[in-house]
């Protein structure tokens, strides 16, 4: 069982961002990051697992990582 534990995105809004990563954390990964596509936004969830995914602009220093 693999769940949402955070999101972070980036954009220009912060207020637009905390309503989109509360959004997307409800929505879970596979329907959050094609939202986050859809709107130009980068995203990132953190599983309860350790896994991480993210979208394919979200930039990610540790390898090994999941891109959507």
């Amino acid at each position: 069982d693999s769940r949402v534990l955070g999101v972070t995105a980036s954009g220009t809004c912060a207020r637009d961002l905390d309503a989109l990563t509360t959004a997307f954390f409800i929505m879970g990964v596979n329907n959050g990051i094609e939202l986050a596509n859809n709107l130009g936004v980068e995203a990132l969830f953190l599983l309860n697992n350790g896994t991480m995914y993210a979208t394919k602009g979200f930039e990610l220093e540790k390898t090994g990582q999941n891109k959507i």
